[in-house]
């Protein structure tokens, strides 16, 4: 098992407006990094942000050798892989929202987004991607209800792909995404 952490300043998402409501965004993961392992530069590498407080992303990436791993690391910091079952009486949770691509059809390096709830009835917003992540993403893919929406600027402007619920290519947006939310 590889474990490696990236450390870096965090920029804190604003507020997104959902049914008329602001909503608070979930905070983006690390957007700048030391020198990167050989290991990290040339292996495909499946990231997600460190959960810090109330398993929210903090500023800090950390990456493994395959998704089973990152998958176990989450699921070890009390972050859901799957969201509860309609009716489910199961106290909310995070939830994975989705993935990004470093290649097209949901191969490469990849990022597992999470946030503090499923997306029925809440929007999250990352913006600006983790280190290595900006302009370097090539397909994506929502889970768990989500929808995904994929941004040519930060701050969720500009040219959109919008993904219902998986996108295995970007032909307007192919490596130039600055930006992703998560929405039901």
């Amino acid at each position: 098992m590889m474990r490696t952490r990236i450390s870096s300043t965090l920029a804190i998402a604003g507020l997104l407006l959902v049914g008329g409501a602001a909503l608070p965004t979930a905070a983006s993961a690390a957007q700048a990094s030391p020198e990167p392992s050989p290991a990290l530069s040339l292996d495909i590498t499946y990231c997600t942000a460190v959960p810090g407080d109330a398993s929210m992303p903090t500023d800090e990436t950390v990456c493994f050798d395959d998704q089973a791993e990152v998958d176990a690391y989450l699921t070890d910091n009390g972050i859901r892989t799957e969201a509860p079952g309609a009716g489910s009486r199961a106290a909310a949770a995070s939830v994975v929202l989705g993935r990004a691509y470093k290649d097209a059809n949901l191969r490469g390096s990849s990022f597992t987004y999470y946030g503090a709830n499923a997306c029925s009835g809440s929007t999250f917003g990352f913006s600006p991607l983790a280190s290595g992540w900006t302009n370097s993403i090539s397909s994506a893919q929502g889970l768990n209800g989500c929808s995904v929406s994929l941004y040519a600027n930060t701050g969720y402007s500009g040219d959109v792909q919008l993904c219902t619920a998986t996108c295995l290519s970007l032909p307007r947006l192919n490596d130039a995404v600055k930006s992703i939310v998560f929405r039901p």
